[in-house]
């Protein structure tokens, strides 16, 4: 609901409301896995509205719980995932070397190349039915499109 009002040109809280939005990107675990509502409002928030330092809050953040909490390094990356801002590649950069198991047979760098993909407007690769290797070769080519981009 707050997200729609500052949509819509009702500013007001919004300085609070980043700010409470990167306390809570740098405490994932303070919100349930069955309901990430609220994480994924307070990513939206900051990819959409934040402050490049507000950026670099989640960016900080995903980076740290990479490698010692996955459990809040899960719920952080299913929040940003998705997002339909170009500002939200600097984070998927950060997940497309990832090919530890999200879900089932998906990496976590599989989602970040279809995030990278739809974002960038370029297919790596047919993401339904794709072998581990073609996702590998289009994940390479996800990195090959983040360097020359200045965002790996």
């Amino acid at each position: 609901m707050a997200l729609n009002f500052i949509r819509s040109g009702k500013k007001s809280f919004l300085a609070e409301a980043l700010e409470s939005a990167v306390e809570l990107v740098q405490t994932p675990a303070s919100v349930p896995p069955d309901d990430l509502s609220r994480l994924i409002f307070a990513c939206k928030l900051i990819i959409d509205y934040g402050s490049e330092l507000q950026l670099d809050a989640i960016a900080t953040s995903l980076r740290s719980f990479q490698t010692a909490d996955e459990g809040q390094y899960r719920s952080l990356w299913q929040a940003i995932d998705g997002s339909e801002n170009r500002r939200a590649l600097r984070l998927d950069a950060i997940v497309i070397t990832d090919r530890r198991i999200l879900n089932r047979d998906v990496r976590y760098c599989d989602t970040a190349a279809g995030d990278i993909s739809r974002l960038s407007g370029h297919i790596f690769y047919a993401e339904s039915g794709a072998s581990v290797a073609e996702r590998d070769r289009g994940t390479a080519r996800a990195i090959t499109w983040l360097k020359s981009n200045e965002l790996f």
